[in-house]
């Protein structure tokens, strides 16, 4: 009628089984332990590889900067290099031109002092009258020092042309002494037709002179026939 307690060997067969778990749990943790380390080392295995990698990357990069930085230290260099090159090729140039300009301010204040000191260029002018067929007495033109010029105004014959050509000749040989002219024209004096030539004072010696003249038809063909000669003397003083 009243329920029996169960055996106590039932309540004591509860003990071993207890035991069994807390043996199994406690073996458990250090697998948990293990994991848990394991999952640590791996995660930070993780972030050495991505810290390395970012710290490599700003390593390259300033690696860069670097090498950009010191090739713009090289031309920067080489600019100032090229620059000084220049300037003191500047500053040779520069004082040879001071000097070369130097030299030629004092020549010609030396020039224009000697300018001064000489007396001024003369010109002289003379009239030699037509001549005629038969040969006449030479006029003399007396040449004083300092004589730059000798202006002839010759006096023409009947003889009309468009133009004339003009021939200097020693008297002696009738050989030409350096000067001639082509295609002179004449103009009015007067009733008469004249010439004016120039002739350079340094080309004339102290000797008799023959000006050979000759008219040119208009056809440019010099007419023997009117050829005229223009006798006269230089005595240079």
């Amino acid at each position: 009628m009243f329920e029996q307690e169960p055996p106590l060997a039932t309540a004591a067969s509860d003990k071993p089984f207890s035991l069994w778990t807390f043996l199994s749990n406690f073996f458990t943790l250090p697998r948990l332990a293990v994991a848990a380390a394991a999952m640590l080392m791996l995660a930070a295995g993780v972030w050495l590889t991505y810290e390395r990698s970012r710290l490599r990357s700003q390593v390259d990069q300033a690696q860069a900067r670097y090498d950009l930085l010191e090739q713009r230290e090289k031309d920067l260099r080489e600019q100032l290099e090229q620059q000084r090159s220049t300037s003191s090729a500047m500053e040779e140039e520069l004082g040879r031109v001071r000097e070369e300009k130097d030299r030629l301010a004092r020549q010609m204040a030396s020039e224009r002092q000697s300018v001064k000191l000489q007396p001024p260029a003369l010109a002289l002018s003379f009239t030699l009258p037509a001549p005629n067929r038969a040969p006449g007495q030479a006029t003399t033109f007396p040449i004083p020092p300092g004589t730059a010029d000798v202006f002839l105004r010759l006096e023409l014959a009947p003889d009309d042309y468009p133009s004339y050509r003009a021939v200097l000749l020693a008297e002696a040989d009738r050989k030409p002494a350096g000067w001639k002219r082509e295609r002179l024209k004449s103009r009015a004096r007067g009733e008469s037709k004249v010439i004016e030539i120039r002739i350079p004072a340094t080309l004339l010696k102290s000797q008799e002179y023959i000006l050979e003249v000759a008219g040119i038809s208009g056809r440019g063909v010099v007419e023997e026939e009117g050829k005229r000669g223009y006798s006269f003397r230089v005595v240079k003083q």
